[in-house]
This record gives structure tokens, sequence and C-alpha cells, in this order.
């Protein structure tokens, strides 16, 4: 009876493997990562390995999540069912962790969307820290029967840790995030109770996101992204310290500018610790469309900073400084690319 489930299970894993055929997985623990594996029939992939991060400060806890979008099932020839890998920038293995086995030889099935996640610590094998190279690669492998499955996700460490000061006068302030940090979010910049952080969607041309310090529950808070700018308003003249790390680490940002194909508004900000860029500088740092208007809110006085390009004279240009946000009106979808 034991011998007639095995040919059978061997003739199913056949036949699974037969519709993978052309594909490339990893034929051992040690052999070199690839992409996604990706079903030849229908594009979609079986395998997506994640962070929740894409940049850590030197030993903050790497969080790897695998999932498989839409399914799997396999025979395995051994008792593992799935490691991760953590891989320096040559593909050379810096940590490597069995997270799931089973006691026998199996059948393994799993429904559309099951997922692991696994914590790494920055730390070799050994338990020695790992230095900050400026790139790295979480890899999870499946060494399932005939087709291995294997997937990646790129992520940074970086060594450069520093903090900024923004200062807030009482009413509204357009700010962007000089430093880069993905946690950031509106409840989570050290604000004051009462202030009140807003986003745009500069694909709906709207306010989209309202957060408020001490009132809002947690579940509507919104994350701060690199690049992008918000209208804080502040209850009272407040200052607050942003942790990140240092954009000098990079030696280029490029972001997208999703507005409507007719055109629209976008906010924007710089992550740099530089002196800034004029709002002349701009227009030339912006691919793909033209720019019609950058603006500047001057929280001070209340109002409005605006630059024309080819028709606002030069003394009436004006500086976008680290942490100052900054309004573009364009005229189609861009792109934005500019060296910290």
């Amino acid at each position: 009876m034991l011998r007639a489930v095995l040919l059978a299970m061997a003739v199913v894993a056949s036949l699974m493997s037969s519709s993978f055929s052309g594909l490339d997985g990893v034929s051992s623990e040690d052999s070199p990562v690839q992409n996604s594996l990706v079903d030849q029939y229908d594009k979609l992939p079986v395998l997506v390995v994640t962070t929740d991060k894409s940049i850590y400060l030197p030993g903050e806890p790497v969080n790897v999540t695998a999932t498989f979008p839409y399914g799997y099932s396999a025979m395995f020839p051994s008792t593992i069912t799935m490691y991760y890998m953590i891989l320096d920038c040559d593909g050379k293995v810096v940590y490597k962790q069995i997270v799931y086995g089973l006691m026998v030889i199996t059948f393994w099935s799993v429904g559309p969307g099951y997922s692991r996640s696994f914590i790494w610590n920055q730390s070799d094998n050994t338990g020695k820290l790992v230095g900050s190279p400026k790139w790295l690669q979480a890899a999870v492998i499946v060494p399932a029967y005939s087709y291995p499955l294997n997937a990646t996700s790129e992520f940074e460490i970086n060594p450069m840790a520093t903090s900024f000061d923004i200062a807030l006068a009482q009413g509204w302030s357009l700010l962007s995030m000089p430093l880069v940090n993905d946690s950031w979010s509106a409840g989570g910049i050290g604000l004051g109770i009462g202030s009140i952080v807003v986003g745009w969607n500069a694909n709906t041309q709207a306010y989209s996101e309202t957060f408020v310090v001490g009132v809002s529950p947690e579940f509507v808070d919104f994350r701060l992204m690199a690049g992008r700018s918000y209208f804080v308003w502040s209850p009272q003249a407040q200052s607050m310290v942003l942790h990140g790390c240092s954009p000098d680490f990079f030696s280029q940002f490029s972001m997208n500018l999703n507005v409507p194909s007719g055109g629209g508004w976008i906010c924007v900000g710089f992550s740099s610790l530089g002196p800034g860029f004029y709002a002349s500088d701009i227009p030339g740092l912006v691919k793909g469309s033209k720019v019609i208007i950058v603006c500047i809110w001057d929280s001070m006085l209340g109002v409005y900073d605006m630059y024309i390009p080819r028709m606002t004279p030069p003394n009436h240009d004006f500086l976008v400084g680290p942490g100052v946000g900054c309004w573009l009106l364009l005229g189609g979808p861009a792109t934005l690319s500019y060296s910290p």
C-alpha cells in the first residue's frame, strides 16, 4: 500500500514538473539564487519574497516574508521544505537558516496567499554582526522535487544614521522628509497633540489622507514617503527631530510623478541634506513632461512663492532646501531624478 502511494506521488510530481519545463530554479542549496520562478502558462509568480522596509540601520531586525499568491504543491526529496538566506551583492551567502522542516518526505500543499515571515537580526551564522555593505538580498528557497522555487528581495543597510531638526511655526507648513526612513508615519514623527498631517493624492488631484495626532485612531495613520511632501498644521510653534539614514549614501534618487495624463499638481520633496535646489533648477530634473509651475509655501507669511519657467525673473528665484515641501504643476506624468 505504502509503495503504491509513493509511486502515485512520484507520478503526480512528474506531471507537475513537466508543466514547469524550461524554467530555471535552484538545483541545490548552494546554487546561485535567480529571480522569482514564474509559471510559463499564466505568467503569475509562484513565490514572492518581500522585506518590511527597503533601508535598515545597522543591527535593525529585517523582516522577510515569503508568499505563495496562487497556491503551490510539490513533493520534497528531503525533510526540508523551506529555508532562507541573506546574500551580499556578490551573491555570497551571509546567513542561512532552515525555517520549515518536516519529519518525513512528503507531498506538501499550501493554499493561495499562504505566507511565512522570518526575522534576520543582521548576524551571520556564527552570531557576528554583519558589516554594512550597500545592498543585500533576502532569498527564500523551496527545494521541491523536480522544480525548486526561489525568490529574492533586495534591501540596504545604511550605516549613516543621522537626524534633522525641523522648526514649525503656528499654523500650516509644507514639509518633506530630507532623510530616508521607511518607518515614518503621520503619527510617528514626534508632532504634538492636536497637530494635523494631510497628504495629497496626485492621481486623483485631491487631499486624500488626514491624521490628527492624539485624536485619530491608529488605523487611519499613514506612511510618509521619501520624495513626497505633506501639509502639517501645528496648534503652536514646535520643533521635531527626524531620525533616519543620510541620503548622501545614495548616488541617485529617481521617482515617478504620477499625475493624470492631462496634467496636474504633485507635492514633492528632496531627500537631501545639501543646500538644496533653486526653483529654476527643478525643471531640468524632470523628464517626460513640462514643468509649468514650481511653488513653495511660506509658513511665516502664509503665502506661496511661485516660479514659472521662462517667465519669472532671476531675482525672484528661491531655494527649495532640506525639509521644504514643493508643489509642481506638470503637463503630464513624468520622472524626477537627482543626486542628493
